[in-house]
């Protein structure tokens, strides 16, 4: 029973192979390139140092960066425009108003604000 559905697949892979062999594909869109490489700015930051596993997110004129690695605090907050560092929030720990599991940054533009989210096991 094994060796025919082997056969089988065997069988449906190799003719998916061939179906299209004479079909040619081409792109229409090529032409849209754009070269951003001028455009990439470096953010020079003394502190806080930010981890591999960081995650920007952008709030209106802000820029926020959770890092689960951090050794200070958890959130960042930098000016989006300059790159500035303003301020951090949020402690690790797991005591009263620390945070133990990093969750989610969610903008919320209409309030000029963020939740934080977090995750449960």
């Amino acid at each position: 029973m094994k060796r025919i559905v082997y056969f089988v697949l065997f069988v449906f892979f190799a003719s998916s192979c061939f179906r299209n062999s004479d079909v040619e594909k081409s792109q229409n869109h090529s032409t849209n390139i754009i070269d951003v490489k001028e455009s990439v700015k470096e953010i020079i930051i003394d502190t806080p140092l930010i981890g591999g596993w960081a995650r920007p997110f952008i709030v209106n004129d802000y820029l926020l960066i959770s890092d689960s690695q951090s050794e200070e605090k958890l959130i960042s907050i930098f000016d989006k425009n300059n790159f500035s560092y303003l301020m951090g929030v949020g402690d690790a720990g797991e005591g009263p108003n620390e945070i133990t599991n990093m969750g989610v940054i969610v903008p919320d533009e209409v309030h000029h604000r963020f939740l934080y989210l977090i995750m449960e096991n």
